[in-house]
């Protein structure tokens, strides 16, 4: 083994360590936004990062990720023990948590490793996602609800870019977890996601974008306005229109933002099965 340095990476060494990092985490360095990053190099060669953000008393980790030619040398156990050594003595965080979504292969030895490094896994922590295909859904509970379609529920393609900002903003103002991209964005499916509407102004709506590995993912859910009843006839007029567009074993996802979302999606579409996982290490 050659030798191994740990150490912070800050503006000036985060462009030796950007292969390891999600593109996200290089930003908040770049620009000096609240971020830790670690990163591991041997004989002057970047082999692999951590980095996160403190959110109340939870370090999450954001980004973990060792160099395939230098995996087996304990590497990413040498980042944990140094981030965990740098928590415990200049922050008064009490746990770190990570989750990930399993798209690759190389995810299915995540959970080993952090089990060897005593990290627990929270079966319900509320970041869930759940996957199920189109002739699944059809054969769920949601379609138990009833089949009239109501005319003010209309997708976002005939909704007005100011009033889908607005819609944004009052979702904000409850606190509702929205998608990375705006309501706005070309990355939203605009045929899929829906509003309900009332008197010309967004009273809830569903996003439907492609954040989960590229696939149909329901990844956002506003109805404060309008009423939880809704939510049930919205979600079936989404999967409809996902039907007459897509394959019956086209897969859709669901992403849970919190404990109530986990339960709806368990609730309506109970044969979803859980593609994302949550780990965490008290300390």
């Amino acid at each position: 083994m050659g030798n191994s340095i740990i150490g912070h990476i800050g503006k000036e060494e985060v462009e030796y360590f950007t292969n390891f990092l999600l593109e996200d985490s290089v930003a908040a360095i770049r620009s000096g936004n609240p971020q830790v990053a670690l990163g591991v190099s041997e004989d002057e060669v970047a082999c692999g990062a951590i980095a996160g953000v403190l959110k109340e008393h939870v370090f999450i980790i954001k980004s973990l990720y060792i160099s395939p030619d230098y995996r087996g040398k304990g590497y990413g156990s040498d980042l944990l023990d140094f981030l965990r050594y740098f928590l415990r003595n200049h922050t008064k965080v009490q746990g770190i948590m990570i989750s990930y979504t399993i798209t690759e292969e190389e995810h299915l030895s995540l959970q080993p490793f952090l089990e060897k490094a005593f990290f627990q896994q929270e079966e319900d922590w509320g970041r869930t996602i759940y996957g199920i295909k189109l002739k699944d859904v059809k054969e769920s509970p949601l379609y138990d609800v009833s089949s009239v379609c109501p005319s003010h529920i209309i997708p976002f393609t005939e909704i007005s870019t100011n009033l889908l900002e607005n819609a944004a903003q009052n979702a904000q103002l409850a606190e509702v977890p929205l998608p990375e991209s705006s309501l706005t964005s070309d990355k939203i499916c605009k045929e899929l996601s829906c509003a309900v509407m009332e008197k010309d102004k967004v009273k809830g709506f569903a996003v439907v974008d492609y954040s989960f590995a590229g696939h149909l993912t329901l990844s956002s859910i506003w109805t404060e306005e309008c009423g939880i009843q809704q939510l049930p006839v919205l979600l079936k007029i989404i999967m409809n229109k996902a039907y007459e567009v897509y394959s019956e074993d086209t897969c859709v996802y669901f992403q849970a933002v919190n404990s109530s979302s986990v339960k709806l999606v368990k609730s309506l579409v109970p044969m979803a099965i859980p593609v994302s996982k949550s780990f965490c290490l008290w300390l």
